[in-house]
């Protein structure tokens, strides 16, 4: 296992924040605009009061801050791979596409639903909230206390139906799920350092027979000429 030095863990700190900054500044650019159309066009949304204003703000800029600080953390970490690491990496890339090219569609929404259930859960999550916020708040009759315990309780129960359809798509059906294949990459980079070393043995066997080969010939030159 290599320990990182002190200057890489300071560069990965620094790739992760101008991930962050760089996904702010996207949640921003989508944001700003729309909230800004929606105060000027519609004035359901100028009735809302500041703090779910905020909030449908807060819900945008946070995630997409979040997700893009996560991917660059990881893209640097990617980068920072060399030799059998990377041929692994290159390797476990080329076979997860080759499996999601020999499936129907079907199959591929279901993987994808998978593997990003979390993302699907959260944002679904956001959009309840701000849904029922919306919902429950033009409503007479209510007060602003009522208002949002009911819109609470309706944003958990559409998020505890997520969480349990996320559950249906790991869990269900599990005679028909095809086995997780083991995982061989140190195995695999093993083997191919091995391989590698081999290689380079043969290399440096070939370049020492063709020196000696060309000391042969040069000393049949040599005798040749003694004699002549």
């Amino acid at each position: 296992m290599k320990l990182i030095t002190q200057e890489e863990a300071d560069a990965h700190q620094a790739a992760v924040v101008r991930g962050g900054v760089r996904g702010l500044l996207t949640g921003a650019c989508v944001a700003i605009p729309t909230f800004t159309t929606a105060y000027y066009k519609t004035t359901y949304y100028r009735t809302l009061p500041l703090p779910l204003k905020a909030f449908g703000v807060v819900i945008v800029l946070v995630p997409s801050m979040i997700i893009s600080a996560e991917k660059a953390g990881t893209d640097f970490e990617k980068a920072q791979w060399r030799g059998s690491g990377q041929d692994e990496l290159n390797a476990i890339e080329l076979r997860e596409r080759r499996k999601w090219e020999s499936m129907n569609r079907e199959e591929q929404i279901k993987s994808w639903a998978k593997d990003h259930q979390y993302s699907l859960v959260g944002g679904a999550w956001a959009v309840a909230m701000v849904g029922s916020f919306g919902f429950v708040w033009r409503r007479p009759g209510l007060t602003t206390v009522q208002k949002l315990i009911n819109a609470r309780i309706i944003a958990q129960t559409l998020t505890i139906g997520l969480m349990l359809g996320a559950m249906a798509l790991t869990y269900v059906d599990p005679e028909h799920t095809p086995p997780k294949e083991p995982d061989h990459s140190w195995a695999d980079m093993l083997e191919r350092d091995a391989t590698d070393k081999e290689r380079a043995e043969r290399e440096q066997a070939r370049e020492k027979l063709l020196k000696a080969h060309e000391k042969f010939r040069e000393g049949q030159k040599a005798s040749a000429k003694v004699v002549a």
